[in-house]
């Protein structure tokens, strides 16, 4: 009988992933990730397809917000819920949410106020976009200081660049509408981790 044990535990090898600090975990797991951004000082109106950024700057300087959904460097999974929130209650616009896997795309996205693009030269970096339903605030009771829109249907599939465990989003808006000063915005993403 020890001969036989011991030749199987010889025929057993253990693999460790790079990235990976243990073994033996059997599937993915679920988090929840959250990032907040505060626009520039000003309330100069946007126009729709506009992006809104921390900065505004036409030459892509300004690099993408991130999200950590990775389990490990070069992680994949899905994302499967979106939330975005404001401190403007009043706000109602319809945004799209565009997610890259690296922070500063070969080429560049543009910053706060300034059409957004699309660039073909991005095409093995861009992960995808989800357009979100318009910003709504509660309509049961008065003194709302935020409004949310929120997907729990959409499910997109991430891989992280091969060095970062963060995939990267910018906003952009679908309609016309005028900010607050220093408007904030909370982005959440929850992720199933490969």
């Amino acid at each position: 009988m020890r001969g036989i044990i011991k030749l199987l535990v010889d025929k057993i090898t253990i693999k460790l992933d790079s990235g990976e600090l243990h073994a033996g975990q059997v599937g993915g797991q679920s988090v929840l990730i959250g990032d907040e951004t505060t626009r520039p000082a000003d309330t100069t109106a946007y126009a729709a397809g506009d992006a809104i950024s921390a900065t505004v700057s036409d030459t892509g300087t300004t690099a993408l917000r991130s999200l950590a959904v990775g389990r490990k460097v070069g992680g994949t999974g899905y994302l499967t819920k979106f939330r975005l929130m404001t401190n403007q209650a009043a706000c109602v616009a319809m945004i799209k949410v565009h997610f890259y896997n690296v922070a500063a795309p070969t080429g560049p996205i543009v910053g706060d106020n300034v059409q957004m693009t699309l660039l073909y030269l991005n095409k093995s970096q861009r992960i995808g976009s989800i357009i979100l339903p318009s910003l709504a605030t509660s309509t049961v009771a008065g003194g709302s200081t935020a409004s949310v829109a929120q997907d729990d249907t959409t499910r997109m599939h991430f891989k992280c660049a091969v060095a970062d465990q963060n995939i990267y989003y910018r906003l952009e808006t679908l309609s016309i509408f005028t900010p607050a000063d220093s408007q904030k915005f909370y982005m959440e993403v929850a992720a199933e981790q490969d």
